[in-house]
């Protein structure tokens, strides 16, 4: 069990460390520049998380 809550922290932190990046009408109120911006951050934030995200999600998916 342990080690199941620490692979699905994963998700956690990938969240967390997006969290600071507008979503929904607030994404919509950003100029183009703006959005471009925190899209390549994210592209970075989220490759930073892959291993353990995609850890995490086999994980998930074994569960029974």
């Amino acid at each position: 069990v342990e080690q199941r809550t620490s692979s699905f922290a994963a998700f956690a932190d990938l969240a967390n460390a997006t969290a600071h990046i507008p979503m929904l009408d607030e994404w919509k109120a950003l100029d183009k520049s703006k959005k471009n911006s925190f899209d390549l951050e994210r592209a970075d934030i989220e490759k930073a998380h892959d291993t353990r995200v995609m850890e995490a999600a086999k994980a998930l998916v074994t569960l029974q």
